[in-house]
């Protein structure tokens, strides 16, 4: 958990400073809907298997799994948006 937890705030501070890689809006604004499409799916297939609504037991190891990676996916995904959404109106204020 601990790895997860500080890789995934590498790479959010990485790319809010623009250093991940070279964000172009019209690139990366398709990239971040697809992280978004992976990302709300596994969020609610990990809660489904967290609260053991798919019938039987409840199953921790891949609840948490698909968990982590949706939370991964979605945060990095909203990171992207914002940061492409900030730059936009720096560009129109000059």
């Amino acid at each position: 958990m601990s790895i997860w937890s500080g890789i995934l705030v590498a790479s959010l501070y990485a790319i809010w400073n623009h250093a991940y890689f070279s964000l172009k809006s019209e690139k990366t604004n398709g990239f971040a809907v697809v992280m978004l499409i992976m990302g709300i799916p596994n969020l609610l297939i990990g809660i489904v298997d967290l609260l053991g609504l798919w019938g039987g037991s409840p199953d921790l190891t891949k609840g948490v799994s698909f968990l982590i990676f949706g939370i991964s996916c979605f945060c990095i995904a909203l990171t992207i948006i914002l940061r492409n959404h900030l730059d936009s109106n720096e560009e129109g204020d000059l």
